[in-house]
């Protein structure tokens, strides 16, 4: 599964198209001739940027994948150790670490949104360490580690028109670069909580 997700993390599947129009610009060009005296003349011509519609997408390393393993994750906890209050101290986690992570949510031009790579691990530690019963730490971390830093990352920034707005980048992939690292992270804290 590590491996599908490092890989999958290069496949963005689209969703929507925007109507909004974002700009990409086009490096610029440099030549070089020779002039009538046979000294070289360097030539740099200023390409026009293009413009495109932004497109959103979610990927499948940082977003799919996570999303189908908490829910696995969920129903083998359900079925198997038929925990009480196992919900809870998730929904109380991953509330901490959806909202530290749409703090620290910048919107970057390159990538999206962006969050600094180590938040929703210390976040989900903190709180799971501190908080969760020891049987469901390792659910509890995943879970929330991973759906916390895609919701406070991604999913609640693009909702706020003013972030929204503030995000140029041709494609903004939901759990892509800029918000992947701090999926991942979390998701080996909680293989090193088990």
């Amino acid at each position: 599964m590590l491996i599908a997700i490092l890989v999958g993390r290069m496949v963005n599947i689209p969703f929507h198209t925007s109507e909004r129009l974002v700009v990409i610009p086009r490096p610029r060009k440099v030549q070089y001739t020779m002039d009538e005296a046979g000294r070289p003349v360097q030539i740099e011509e200023e390409p026009a940027n293009e413009l495109k519609k932004q497109v959103f997408a979610v990927n499948v390393g940082g977003f799919v994948l996570p999303l189908l393993l908490s829910i696995t994750f969920l129903i083998r906890q359900h079925m198997v150790y038929q925990t009480e209050g196992v919900y809870l101290w998730i929904g109380f986690v991953l509330i901490m670490v959806a909202g530290g992570c749409y703090a620290t949510a910048k919107a970057d031009p390159f990538t999206g949104l962006r969050i600094p790579l180590v938040m929703p691990a210390i976040i989900t530690f903190l709180c799971v360490y501190f908080f969760v019963p020891e049987p469901v730490r390792p659910v509890a971390a995943y879970v929330a580690g991973t759906m916390g830093a895609i919701l406070g990352g991604n999913i609640i920034p693009l909702m706020t028109k003013r972030i929204r707005n503030a995000v140029g980048a041709p494609v903004v992939s939901i759990g892509g670069p800029g918000i992947f690292g701090g999926v991942f992270v979390a998701g080996i804290l909680s293989v090193l909580l088990a």
